[in-house]
């Protein structure tokens, strides 16, 4: 297992998985795993070490996502909390690694803390990539959820003392100025998002405007596309503000917001669409079921040149790609979701014009 590149790996226990009788209902399941055998060598370990050595140092780690698995190693598993009443604790927990011994995978920050939350990020990034979300700008699938610990704690939290109980009085206070906090918060959102609709899609359902940003990969299939690992950590945290929020960049909850894999069985059944509702032609697509996101990718999918979503009742049918693209570019990649929430990941030339297509 040693001798087996971190794709190889995911590969093999992807296979075992969906092999096993053990296992049941295993098309209509996500899978979060840890690999149990992740071993570190710390004993030449120096003040400087990088990250990249860290890892070469490291047997058996992994941060792989798509299709239906998210894998990932176990090295830094002792600095997460082993219940929720030990959450906060382990989210300030100030202690420093020692690299000598233990890995530390925390972004340079190198305290307990950090290894939980670019460990507990990391997860539900790779997680994310199963539900066919790509890299994005800022967020979670950016290198945001190195931060993840700032949806449980506020910034600037201290550790609790394990022999010091806070009172009632403290709680309530503590839980009203959150839920005050949160209710901000929930407003602000609601108002950005009626903006951002008001601004791309029009009375007709023509885009308007185009939203640029950056972008990773797409998910692949269950068991034999590729993989996507999480982006390449900065040297200094916090060089760009907006990349370490832990939140869903917009682009990523759009596709969240209407995939398949989140719809109730009530949204599921008022709409019949199949993977097979897509259908390509030389030079778009059209789909009996209608287009609610639309986004386009340049080859290896490490920018976004287009991201449109559509209403309900404004859903797009038919694209020609050759209206989105004015200019000659290299080969880009579209992901489509469609109203019955099923994500599609279609080749472009340099003309707008499909090349092949695979379907998610």
């Amino acid at each position: 297992m040693y001798a087996m590149t971190s794709k190889d790996l995911w590969r093999s226990l992807a296979k075992e998985i969906m092999s096993s009788d053990d296992i049941k209902n295993k098309s209509n399941s996500k899978f979060l795993a840890f690999v149990s055998c992740t071993r570190y060598d710390g004993q030449n370990w120096n003040s400087s070490w990088k990250h990249r050595d860290i890892v070469a140092s490291t047997c058996g780690h992994i941060a792989l996502g798509g299709g239906g698995l998210a894998l990932l190693g176990s090295a830094t598993l002792h600095t997460w909390a082993d219940s929720l009443e030990n959450l906060v604790s382990c989210f300030t927990d100030e202690k420093l690694i020692d690299r000598s011994v233990l890995m530390d995978d925390s972004a340079y920050r190198l305290t307990y803390w950090a290894n939980f939350s670019t460990g507990l990020g990391a997860a539900l990034h790779e997680l994310g990539h199963t539900f066919d979300l790509p890299h994005s700008a800022s967020g979670i699938m950016s290198r945001g959820f190195d931060n993840i610990h700032m949806f449980f704690v506020l910034p600037g939290s201290r550790p609790i003392s394990q022999s010091t109980q806070p009172s009632a009085d403290n709680f309530n206070d503590y839980r009203n100025k959150l839920k005050s906090l949160s209710d901000q918060l929930k407003e602000k959102r609601l108002k950005t998002v009626s903006q951002i609709n008001d601004k791309t899609v029009s009375s007709q359902g023509k885009p308007r405007s185009r939203v640029k940003t950056a972008s990773g990969d797409s998910a692949a299939f269950w068991c034999n596309g590729e993989t996507h690992s999480i982006p390449v950590a900065a040297k200094k945290t916090g060089e760009d503000v907006k990349s370490k929020v832990s939140t869903w960049a917009f682009e990523s909850a759009l596709m969240l917001r209407y995939n398949r894999w989140f719809m109730n069985d009530n949204q599921v059944q008022k709409i019949d669409c199949s993977l097979n509702t897509l259908i390509l032609t030389q030079s778009g697509v059209t789909s009996s079921c209608g287009m609610r996101v639309l986004q386009i990718f340049y080859k290896c999918l490490d920018q976004v040149v287009f991201s449109q979503h559509f209403s309900e009742k404004a859903a797009l049918f038919s694209c020609n790609f050759t209206d989105f693209i004015a200019t000659r570019l290299e080969t880009k990649h579209s992901i489509i979701c469609d109203r019955g929430g099923c994500v599609s990941l279609h080749i472009l030339d340099d003309c707008g014009k499909f090349m092949n297509h695979t379907l998610s």
